[in-house]
């Protein structure tokens, strides 16, 4: 057993309650819900990465190798997750024409009535 001394915390995603039990989302995959936390943790750092767009929104660029390699998923999977938050309304993808990756736009999804970043 060990003590509080020898305790060292890990690394933890945080994951919103509501996307469990607000009946809104529950329709939502566990994977889709799932990205969606994991893009609000990099939402975090946009500021110190410099996604923020010329209307002062942050964003997050997050390649889909990544999210299949963070989900240790399919690319369907990721897709389908992706394709469930867009038609959820709780983000908005932005996808750029010049070969760049995409732009995620996270909206607050405790905020049900205000508009989504275009």
């Amino acid at each position: 057993m060990m003590s509080n001394q020898d305790y060292m915390p890990v690394e933890c995603l945080l994951v919103p309650k509501a996307l469990f039990k607000d009946a809104r989302y529950c329709s939502l995959s566990t994977t889709a819900k799932v990205l969606y936390s994991l893009m609000l943790d990099r939402l975090r750092y946009a500021a110190q990465n410099k996604w923020i767009d010329q209307k002062g929104r942050p964003y997050v660029i997050y390649p889909k190798s990544e999210m299949i390699r963070d989900l240790n998923s399919t690319r369907y999977r990721v897709d389908y997750a992706v394709s469930e938050l867009e038609s959820m309304g709780n983000m908005v993808r932005v996808v750029k024409d010049n070969g760049r990756p995409n732009r995620f736009y996270i909206n607050d999804i405790s905020k049900m009535n205000e508009e989504l970043p275009v």
